[in-house]
């Protein structure tokens, strides 16, 4: 609709101004005011241009929307030349990153955003980690018609729940001693194979999951550093 505006206005101006000069007032008042109708004339004219250019940022994609139907040409990093009456809406094709923690200063959302799950043997831990992810830039038209019309809705529709759902059940197939030891690294990696299969056919890339930290009920943290260090004892003797 600014568009629309803008060029009426222009018209207007234009034509006032027309009218003006063919008067051929004399008086240094008229001609003021025709010196005042051209400045504006030119200024309304070059705010209509500007919606026929849009810039897209380095690292971005535009979708473009007419009308309520998006159209099939993506917007490229640079300046684009548009239809003056779509919609342009922005996705950053460059690496995320979704962090849930228990540190109320981290994460995505406020407050202990651990994801809390059940180990094999029972146990409840929390899992602090995070997510490097992007758009797959040559399927944004999909995300924006059936996933998400911005990055955050994509986040709390489907990023956030995948990666929920992946290490909940992920971590019930692994003991809670193997977590806090020697197979973490084999978790990491299942959730990360994992959430390639879910995410991919959304249109998100999966770039690395980085597992920060397993945080373990105090009593079995302090039963698991015993007996490590019994062990360490035994291989030192």
């Amino acid at each position: 609709m600014g568009v629309l505006f803008t060029l009426i206005l222009t018209i207007v101006f234009i034509v006032i101004y027309v009218n003006r000069k063919r008067s051929g007032a004399t008086d240094p008042r008229f001609r003021g005011m025709q010196n005042i109708l051209l400045l504006a004339a030119i200024i309304f004219a070059v705010l209509t241009l500007s919606h026929f250019f849009v810039i897209i940022d380095a690292g971005e994609v535009g979708v473009q929307v007419l009308f309520g139907k998006v159209r099939e040409r993506t917007l490229k990093a640079g300046i684009n030349v548009v239809n003056p009456f779509v919609t342009i809406v922005k996705y950053p094709t460059r690496i995320q990153e979704y962090t849930m923690s228990i540190d109320i200063s981290e994460g995505s959302r406020r407050g202990d955003d651990s994801v809390k799950v059940r180990t094999l043997d029972g146990l409840e831990v929390g899992v602090d980690l995070t997510v490097w992810w992007k758009i797959d830039p040559e399927k944004v038209n999909r995300v924006y018609e059936d996933l998400a019309k911005s990055t955050y809705e994509l986040e709390m529709k489907i990023i956030r729940p995948a990666i929920r759902t992946t290490v909940r059940d992920t971590a019930a197939i692994y003991k809670m001693d193997s977590l806090y030891t020697g197979e973490r690294k084999d978790f990491t990696n299942s959730i990360n194979d994992t959430l390639i299969t879910l995410l991919s056919p959304k249109s998100v890339v999966v770039d690395k999951v980085l597992v920060r930290n397993i945080s373990l009920p105090k009593l079995v943290e302090n039963a698991i550093e015993e007996k490590m260090k019994a062990k360490q004892q035994e291989e030192a003797m």
